[in-house]
């Protein structure tokens, strides 16, 4: 998985691949500059678990939008928007 990220030393931007790009370090996983060499990022080992979990479930559950729409009754939805603050109801036991 790519991604974009600016060095915080020197401002470049690179496009890193998280999944090949990362180097295990006394102070966990780093992600490293491509021009200037210093880290980018860094992640604890659980947290790039994590990531690589979330990664791995995102690819895989791809939502069927399309008939998921098509089963809800839209017509009966509201097509009219408002804006604006919701006015208290009075209650009618005010004396």
């Amino acid at each position: 998985m790519a991604f974009r990220a600016a060095c915080p030393a020197c401002n470049c931007a690179g496009e890193y691949d998280l999944l090949h790009s990362l180097k295990q370090t006394e102070l966990g996983w780093q992600l490293f500059c491509e021009l200037c060499g210093e880290s980018v990022i860094h992640f604890s080992t659980e947290e790039k678990e994590q990531i690589f979990k979330a990664m791995q479930l995102t690819k895989e559950y791809v939502p069927d939008v399309i008939n998921a729409y098509g089963e809800l009754n839209v017509k009966e939805l509201s097509s009219r928007v408002a804006f604006g603050a919701i006015a208290k109801k009075e209650t009618e036991d005010k004396a």
